[in-house]
């Protein structure tokens, strides 16, 4: 079974046309543009505003730098201006607040705002600079001291006039030399937010032409397998009765391999000094799969729940455009299970599915939408009870492969999260009848399914996927912190059954699930046969009070549990 897969799309902002930077041309004229190194992904940022709002520190716009820290953001530099025809261009209107370009080699940001500039007390200059003005023969100006700050919100932007700032970024190879036009998304358009620059389609034109033609940038996850003991508890129950003494168990196991592939662009405008909510958008292409397992054995009474279980972490390149917009992507794969059980049990269910060509996009608003495909695997539930007795269980169980990314955006940080959360869930309730029994075949280790013929009782398998997006703190407005928002949701049916007296299905569901393989061996049976026997009739079942219990909360049961029968 193909089942199509919808996801809510948030509104994306455009990008004017991203010119590769060009270190050659000074930021003169209200723009610059900044791109990301090969070795990160690809990327461009353009920041837009009025002539004066943008300068040049680097050789390009006419200066020297002398001294600098190429691993500081916020730092004093020494300056000198070698082409007067340039590096006039900062002093136009007044050099603070005006946000300058800087080298590679002399910050860790690409852009900063100059606080302060003065005639700096230090007039050496090294000797192997000095003769470099000297060739390029212009009089030898006054050494400078420029304080930089990265501090954008605190900068007074009445000076200049605003600045806009637009970034595209990707895992994937080649969007910094992207040329994407979008008519009316110029500085002003993208400031007023007019309806032309708000275009949903434009960071997917950005991601979907690049995904489709390569694999350049996709990380891929090889496949990875786990066994995990999710829960587990046992002790020695007394003899009660006619009920033998035995050793209590439950436990919860998963199997289960994980791989896939990512890649992500994110797309990010706005004005600098007040972003909001409509500035981001985060695309998140990946193809999954999942094939897993969940097995449960219990004979004792109670319920617990784990909390997410950590199996798996790996970090995924990032993407750093400075203190504007860095971004730490990790994939990770938690587990998580939950059960409430009054019944001699043991479960065998499938967590499997594929997820072809997804597509996540954050921030979930506004209802434009992308697809995938997800088919879930074929392996089969195998389910054994004691029909001769009433008894209820509810089972969930997790596997939950999430992309976090970690964000920083003018120094607010927050963590978003896309989670798949793929699971599988049992409900079952089985009421004994006067005329009930159950038997195993000698010298088998199969046992009789008649035993259903005299009990009533449903059964319910279900499995599904679950796509959640969320933060861990405010961010911009986009969401709110701990807040999870639903973007698709689809569960199906395993396996349902009701027999005897009952023919209604239960609507409980249980939150997690999981599973590994099933089956008892001839040893178990013959363990079971020796201490449960496989003859007491609903009708005749000894009640007994509960002897004892755990300190994880389970207890004997309150009555004799019967043999297993395979149900499933």
């Amino acid at each position: 079974m193909v089942l199509p897969v919808s996801f809510f799309v948030a509104a994306l902002f455009p990008i004017v046309a991203l010119a590769a930077n060009d270190w050659t041309q000074p930021c003169h004229t209200g723009a610059c543009e900044w791109d990301l190194p090969a070795t990160q992904g690809s990327g461009t940022m353009r920041l837009s505003g009025s002539d004066t709002s943008i300068s040049d520190l680097t050789s390009a716009g006419g200066w020297t730098i002398l001294d600098c820290n190429a691993t500081a953001a916020d730092q004093d530099i020494r300056v000198v201006c070698h082409d007067p025809s340039q590096c006039d261009h900062v002093f136009q209107n007044g050099a603070e607040n005006t946000v300058v370009r800087l080298p590679n080699n002399c910050s860790s940001e690409p852009f900063a705002v100059v606080t302060r500039l003065w005639n700096h007390s230090d007039q050496s200059i090294p000797a192997s600079r000095r003769s470099l003005l000297e060739r390029r023969g212009g009089p030898q100006r006054l050494v400078q001291g420029v304080s930089l700050s990265t501090d954008f919100a605190a900068t007074n932007f009445s000076q200049h006039g605003n600045i806009t700032v637009l970034v595209v970024g990707s895992s994937l190879q080649g969007v910094s030399n992207i040329t994407q036009s979008v008519a009316g998304c110029d500085a002003p358009a993208i400031a007023s937010k007019s309806h032309g620059c708000n275009a949903t389609s434009v960071a997917l034109k950005i991601f979907d032409p690049f995904s489709k033609k390569t694999k350049s940038g996709s990380f891929t996850i090889p496949p990875k397998t786990f066994q995990k003991n999710l829960f587990n508890d046992s002790f020695a129950c007394p003899q009660s009765g006619n009920i033998p003494a035995f050793n209590g168990i439950i436990s919860v196991d998963l199997k289960s391999t994980v791989g896939g592939d990512i890649n992500y662009a994110i797309t990010f405008a706005g004005l600098l000094h007040a972003l909001d909510s409509s500035a981001l958008s985060l695309v998140v292409g990946f193809d999954a799969s999942v094939d897993g397992a969940l097995s449960l054995t219990a004979d004792l009474t109670g319920s617990f729940t784990t909390g997410d279980i950590p199996l798996f972490t790996t970090g995924i390149p990032g993407l750093d455009f400075g203190s504007i917009l860095k971004i730490g992507p990790t994939f990770t794969i938690n587990a998580e299970a939950d059960a409430s059980i009054a019944s001699n049990l043991e479960l065998d269910v499938p967590i499997s599915f594929t997820l072809s060509g997804g597509k996540l996009v954050f921030p979930p608003s506004q209802g434009s939408s992308s697809a995938g495909t997800f088919t879930p695997g074929n392996a089969g539930v195998k389910l054994s009870a004691s029909p001769n007795v009433t008894a209820k269980a509810q089972l969930a169980a997790h596997v939950k492969p999430s992309f976090e990314f970690g964000m920083t955006i003018l120094k607010q940080t927050a963590d978003i999260f896309l989670e798949l959360d793929t699971f599988a869930e049992l409900d079952l309730s089985l009421t004994a009848t006067a005329n009930a029994s159950a038997s195993a075949s000698t010298g088998s280790n199969s046992t009789s399914t008649s035993a259903c013929a005299g009990a009533g009782g449903c059964v319910d398998v279900q499995a599904g996927l679950a796509v959640n997006a969320g933060a861990n703190a405010d961010l911009l407005g986009i969401i709110k912190a701990n807040d999870k928002v639903s973007l698709f949701s689809k569960s199906f049916d395993l396996f349902k059954k009701c027999f005897g007296n009952s023919f209604q299905r239960r609507d409980h569901r249980g939150s997690h699930s999981h599973r590994v393989p099933l089956g008892l061996s001839p040893v178990e049976q013959s363990r079971r046969k020796r201490l449960y026997g496989y003859g007491p009739s609903g009708a005749g079942v000894e009640r007994r009070r509960i002897v004892r219990k755990s300190g994880k909360g389970f207890s004997c049961p309150t009555s004799s549990l019967g043999g297993l029968s395979s149900i499933v």
